[in-house]
Parts: C-alpha cells; sequence; structure tokens
C-alpha cells in the first residue's frame, strides 16, 4: 500500500512539473463566441432639450428679450435683459433669478422714461450681481452705457453711465484681476471714425480708471471681450465701410492697461464677415463667433487663431435649408470642442429658429441642433452649465416684429464616447498557447465600460463592465500561425456609445517540436529516479 502511495506521488510531481504554470487574471467572466459583433461607430447625437421657459407678456405684444444668462452659484440662473412688457414701454433693463429648473425666483427692472437695454451680467463674489448695458434715460446725451450694481436680490446699490454727446453701446462686462470691472462696447463720441471700438477700466464701485478707443476714419464696433490669461484684453467686432460697402472681422489685443498689442482683420470682398464672441482656448489662441455672407447668404461662422490673432482655420455652417444663419456666442468646451448658438432663417416662409451647433477641436461639425419655428426667435447666449448641459438664453416672437418674450433653454449633458483604448501585450507567440493582453479607456462622462475585442481570426470577445479608467485583462488562445490584427473598441454599459477602434498586432508561429525539458529536468534533479521506481516495482 505505502510502495502504490509513493508511485502515486512521484508520478503526480512528474505531471506536475511538465504542465504549464496556472495564470489568475482578474476573474473577468469572457463571452467567447464565433461571428462578427456589431460595432457601432456613431460618434455622438444632439443632446435632448430638458426644459425651456419664456418671461414676459406676449398678450401685450410688447418687446422682451434675453441677452445673457449665468449660472449662480446656489445652481440656478440669472437672466439680464430687456422688457418693454414690465417697465417703461420704451425698455428697461431687466433681471430675472430663477432657480435651476427655470422656475421664477423674482425679477427687477431698472431705468428711467427712455430706452434703456441691459446686454450683459456677471455674479460677483459678494453674491450680488453688475449688469451693462445702454442708457436713453440718463446720462450725457444720447445713449451712453450704464452699469448698475445689486444685492443678491436684485436691489439696486449704485449705477455709473459712461460716455459723451454721441451714442455709446456696451455689450459685455467682465471682471479684472484687481476686483474692478471691465466694459467693452463702442462709442461715436470719443475716437477717430464714425464710431470706434472702446474699453473702459472701472473700480470695483465703478469708478472710471481709464478709457481707450481703437479705430481708424471707418466704422467700429465691438461687441464682446475678455481678461486674458496674461491679464491683458482681448476685443472683437467687426470694421464696416458703407461705400463700398465692405465688412471685416476685427479682433485686437491690448495689455492690461488697454495698449494695444495687435490687431487683425479677417474677411475679403468676396466674404463679409463680422464677429459677436470671442473666447480665449485652451491653447491661449482665441475662438470667434459671427456671420459670413458669400454670394448673398449669411453662414454662422467660427474663426480659429492662434495666441497672436494668426488664423488657423475658419468653418461656417447653416441649418437645413436656410437662408441665412449667425453665431452671436461661442464657449470652448471641457473636450476641447467648441459650442456655438445664434440664429438661422428657413428659405421660402422666413420663419426661423435658434441654432446649437457642436464642433471638434478643429471645428468639424459633430451635431447641431435647432429650436422652435416661429417669426423671430435667436439665441444670443450659451455658456455650459455644472451638470455638463448647456443653458440658453434669446427671444422668441410667435406673433411677428411686434413682440416677443425672453426664452431660456435647458439642454442635457452632452453623451460622450469612450477614448480610444489603451493595449500592451505581447507581440509574438505560438501556436496553442494562451496569452493575455491589458486593455483600458476612459469614459468622459465616467460611465462603466465593456469592451468588444476582434481577434482577427473569426473569434470575438465581449466582456462584463467595468469602471472607467480600470485596466482589465483578456486572453486568448491562436490554433494556427499567421500575423493577426488585434482590434479593440470601448462601449459605454449597458448599451451606450461606442468609442474609435485601437488595433495591436501579434504574429503567431508553429511549436518547434523540442525535447521535453520539463522531464529532462527532473531527471537533472532525480538522476537515480528509474532505479528506484523497478526496485519499488520489484523489476
Amino acid at each position: 500500500m505505502k510502495k502504490t502511495i509513493l508511485i502515486l506521488g512521484i508520478i503526480f510531481l512528474f505531471i506536475v512539473s511538465i504542465i504549464s504554470p496556472i495564470s489568475f487574471g482578474n476573474n473577468i467572466k469572457l463571452l467567447d463566441f464565433k461571428g462578427e459583433l456589431p460595432i457601432n461607430t456613431t460618434q455622438g447625437n444632439p443632446p435632448e432639450e430638458e426644459w425651456n421657459r419664456t418671461f414676459g407678456d406676449s398678450t401685450k405684444e410688447k418687446y422682451d428679450a434675453g441677452k445673457d444668462v449665468q449660472q449662480t452659484t446656489d445652481g440656478g440662473y440669472i437672466i439680464a435683459g430687456t422688457t418693454k412688457s414690465q417697465g417703461d414701454p420704451c425698455g428697461d433693463f431687466w433681471l430675472i433669478k430663477t432657480n435651476e429648473s427655470g422656475i421664477e425666483q423674482w425679477n427687477k427692472t431698472y431705468g428711467g422714461m427712455a430706452g434703456d437695454f441691459a446686454r450683459s451680467v456677471l455674479q460677483i463674489n459678494d453674491g450680488g450681481y453688475v449688469l451693462l448695458g445702454e442708457t436713453a434715460s440718463y446720462g450725457a446725451g444720447d445713449y451712453d452705457c450704464w452699469l448698475v450694481k445689486t444685492d443678491n436680490s436684485g436691489n439696486e446699490l449704485w449705477n455709473k453711465t459712461y460716455g459723451g454727446s454721441g451714442r455709446e453701446s456696451s455689450e459685455s462686462v467682465h471682471m479684472t484681476y484687481d476686483g474692478g470691472y471691465l466694459l467693452v462696447g463702442w462709442t461715436r463720441s470719443f475716437g477717430n471714425g464714425n464710431s470706434d471700438f472702446w474699453l473702459v477700466k472701472t473700480d470695483a464701485n465703478g469708478i472710471e480708471e481709464w478709457n481707450k478707443t481703437y479705430g481708424g476714419l471707418d466704422s467700429e464696433q465691438a461687441w464682446d471681450g475678455q481678461v486674458t490669461s496674461d491679464g491683458g484684453i482681448v476685443i472683437a467686432g467687426f470694421n464696416y465701410t458703407k461705400l463700398p460697402y465692405d465688412c471685416n472681422i476685427l479682433l485686437i489685443k491690448t495689455d492690461m492697461y488697454g495698449n494695444e498689442e495687435w490687431s487683425k482683420k479677417y474677411g475679403n470682398v468676396n466674404f463679409l464677415t463680422a464677429a459677436y464672441s470671442v473666447q480665449q482656448t485652451k491653447d491661449n489662441g482665441f475662438i470667434i463667433s459671427g456671420q459670413g455672407c458669400y454670394n448673398g447668404s449669411y453662414d454662422l461662422l467660427l474663426l480659429k487663431t492662434d495666441m497672436y490673432g494668426e488664423e488657423q482655420w475658419n468653418k461656417t455652417f447653416e441649418g437645413e435649408a436656410c437662408f441665412d444663419s449667425a453665431g452671436y456666442s461661442v464657449q470652448q468646451t471641457p473636450d476641447g470642442g467648441f459650442i456655438a448658438t445664434g440664429t438661422t432663417e428657413i428659405i421660402g416662409d422666413f420663419y426661423c429658429s435658434a441654432l446649437l451647433v457642436k464642433t471638434d477641436i478643429n471645428g468639424n461639425l459633430q451635431w447641431y441642433k435647432t429650436f422652435n419655428r416661429t417669426l423671430h426667435c435667436r439665441g444670443w447666449k450659451v455658456r455650459q452649465t455644472n451638470d455638463k448641459g448647456y443653458i440658453i438664453v434669446g427671444e422668441i416672437d410667435f406673433y411677428g416684429d411686434v413682440g416677443g418674450d425672453v426664452w431660456l433653454i435647458k439642454i442635457a449633458k452632452e453623451n460622450l464616447p469612450p477614448n480610444q483604448p489603451i493595449i500592451t501585450g505581447p507581440t509574438n507567440g505560438k501556436v496553442g498557447e494562451e496569452y493575455c493582453w491589458n486593455i483600458s479607456s476612459v469614459e468622459p462622462d465616467g460611465d462603466d465600460l465593456m469592451y468588444m475585442v476582434n481577434w482577427g481570426d473569426g473569434y470575438t470577445t465581449e466582456t462584463e463592465c467595468y469602471p472607467s479608467g480600470m485596466e482589465v485583462e483578456i486572453c486568448h488562445t491562436y490554433t494556427a500561425q499567421g500575423t493577426y490584427t488585434i482590434k479593440v473598441k470601448a462601449k459605454e454599459c449597458p448599451d451606450g456609445l461606442v468609442g474609435p477602434e485601437e488595433t495591436f498586432t501579434i504574429t503567431i508561429t508553429k511549436k518547434s517540436k523540442a525535447i521535453n525539458m520539463p522531464f529532462l529536468n527532473l531527471l537533472q534533479i532525480h538522476p537515480n529516479m528509474f532505479l528506484i521506481i523497478r526496485h519499488l516495482l520489484g523489476l
């Protein structure tokens, strides 16, 4: 009996020594099957509209419009615009506060007996707000720039006017690094030509510290600006002449004191252009949105420059079957691309829609979305929200040019596809042996991922779902020699978008008929093994 147990033990050691070691992966269930997986190459669809709200009294057929919106620290929204239905019939500044669902919490009007039109709003560090626009009720004459400061409930704390006897217009207000304000607009009271770009710098109490004009003998109008990362300022708008009619985008960069560093014009005699929005990009360049006109039709225009204003690319977009389109606001998105809003007019019936356009980092169209179809509607400003969606403010008129309402539209977050996977592992192998690779991918929205693998030999593998960014081990055995291209895609769980494909190549060769090395190793360790077995068996 003892002899039998000893013999069986020796045989077991012998068998173990010639079997390949067992490897343990990440305990991943792999669904291996014959055939091709349906690989979806969709790169994303327009996100859904969550809700839209209107503010005003359309029954009065009075003009109300929203020009700017910002998400507030409590998750709601603050809207700046103009009302002729709630205040003076000539127009008042209108400030509307909503909750995160767009439900109005309060509204305030500011103005006198003449026209007052708000264009821009900021929530500042004390929780209050500053509004910027133009006023004919106060100031030195005609329209002047008007800055209004309120507390967090919209109660006015102070207001200031800026300008001369001619007309001034202010388009956007920005916080400066010293806690003051930068006002961007244009003036006919000062400067060289019919109108010039105009910057006004104030302290935190609205007291003017300096102002600068930019332009020549033609007409220049600035529509937007920004304090740049170097402390300077960028301003965008257009330069135009009447005889002959010509219009070109004008971009000016200054230092923190408004001293011009450079200026650039974009356009030509066959392509009229105008800029309505500008933002500094992650690479320290600039993105501009506006209009481009070619052969009598206006399109939404995006123009990208480097940090010195040198054009890198420009793209034009229009809605389906559209005649005229324009882009009034643009922002860079976290994925490096761009989101722009504006308006588009339908060919034939002159109805229009608000337009939302999403591009990649090179300006290539990823999707666009239109909203409503009325006699008059525009998206004036778009911003990304805390939940990675978008908020649009504008105006909508169901009855014609005599009226309109403030229009607020909330767009759900964009469902971005997973990134291209990363694959690491062997590049050479033998027929009949199992090999393993590590793969990983990141889902921008943080969703779980599964991996779809085409091994290149007629087999495919689909993994279970795993957290975004987790490294996963996949294994496979090739049964014939050859060079195989492994194709891997990541897919959102349970049935979402599929990301771009990554490939990996492995060359499989035949196994050589080699001497059984484990057996020889055993003989080297136990040279008298067969003598012992013969003795035990009594041979």
